[in-house]
């Protein structure tokens, strides 16, 4: 019993650095995380008279979300117990819509992935060991490849595969050197469920199905390799592209009703307008080509929640047993004594 109380004492001291509730938590990604980035700078920017705006507006949400309301990154931080709010308002959400891992399509002005992070270092005092960093992205990577990109409008060269998870490997690694230690990684979701892919014909979907899952099957081998080697990193991976099929398979249990169309059928790319709403939102999954609805947004943040309990849940089952040892010592003396 002597060396169960050692061993619950040990570990108990090594999540002494968890003991509490996280601090902070902060975004890096695309459309599925931007809360008003790319609308916030757009906004800052000389546009000519007439132009067409090319960042969501109506019916999009009106603080600069890709969908019709709020996001995962809305729900997970409430339930945190924080909010989301814009890196260009210095708030902690540093995505972009758009975003590639290495750039973003609109221009210099806009981040992708990697400057995103190098934005947030930038900042004095380095990362907040307490606070949980959420990175999410190379779904716009896969979808250059899917239609066939090598090289963007901006003359980048698009990333293969490989170099897409390299550059989310590299981005952790950027924020664990500047003090990060606990990151929540979701995958790529399956991009052959899309209405957008589903609109390039059967080759497309299934060429899509097959390279989400290579992208997340080698996203996952990476990050097991990073924890592996870096010991007091806590990464959290989430399987997005496993929840959505089984939204898909089961749509009612999520309270869902259409899972191949569209509900916006207005332009989903260089938002210039038109198109139509479909009269009860809540009941698909897909806001327009390619982002979710709100109400799917709300699955996935609450499953994200259940799936990050905080350092505090940590401590707290450490602290249990480690009474119930007590108990059992207790109860084995008093044996002793009969």
């Amino acid at each position: 019993m002597r060396r169960l109380l050692a061993a619950l004492i040990l570990l108990s001291s090594s999540l002494s650095a968890f003991a509490l509730p996280y601090s902070g938590v902060y975004f890096f990604g695309d459309s599925l995380t931007d809360v008003g980035n790319v609308q916030n700078v757009y906004a800052g920017l000389p546009h000519a008279p007439g132009a067409p705006t090319t960042v969501p507006g109506a019916p999009y949400d009106a603080q600069g979300r890709a969908s019709n309301g709020a996001i995962y990154a809305d729900v997970l931080a409430g339930g945190l117990g924080f909010s989301a709010t814009p890196s260009t308002t210095g708030g902690n959400d540093y995505a972009y819509s758009g975003a590639r891992t290495r750039y973003q399509t609109m221009g210099p002005d806009y981040q992708g992935i990697l400057s995103q992070i190098g934005s947030y270092r930038a900042l004095p005092g380095g990362a907040d060991a307490g606070a949980l960093y959420v990175v999410w992205g190379g779904s716009n990577n896969l979808q250059d490849i899917i239609v066939g990109k090598t090289v963007d409008a901006l003359g980048q060269p698009v990333p293969d595969l490989f170099s897409t998870v390299a550059d989310i490997i590299q981005g952790i690694s950027a924020l664990y050197a500047e003090g990060a230690r606990s990151f929540l990684v979701p995958n790529a979701p399956d991009l052959g469920l899309t209405p957008r892919v589903s609109g390039y014909g059967s080759a497309a979907v299934a060429g899509a199905h097959q390279l989400s899952l290579a992208y997340d099957g080698l996203l996952a081998v990476s990050l097991a390799k990073l924890q592996a080697a870096t010991p007091d990193i806590r990464i959290i991976g989430f399987d997005v592209y496993s929840l959505l099929n089984r939204l898909v398979a089961n749509p009612a249990d999520y309270g869902i009703s259409n899972t191949t169309d569209r509900c916006y059928t207005g332009d989903d790319l260089s938002f210039t307008g038109g198109g139509s709403v479909c009269a009860n939102p809540d009941s698909y999954l897909f806001w327009d080509g390619i982002h979710p609805t709100s109400a799917v947004h709300a699955i996935l943040g609450e499953a994200m929640l259940a799936a990050v309990p905080e350092p505090e849940t940590l401590y707290l089952m450490a602290i249990a047993l480690l009474a119930l040892a007590s108990v059992a010592r207790r109860r084995a003396g008093a044996s002793g004594r009969l």
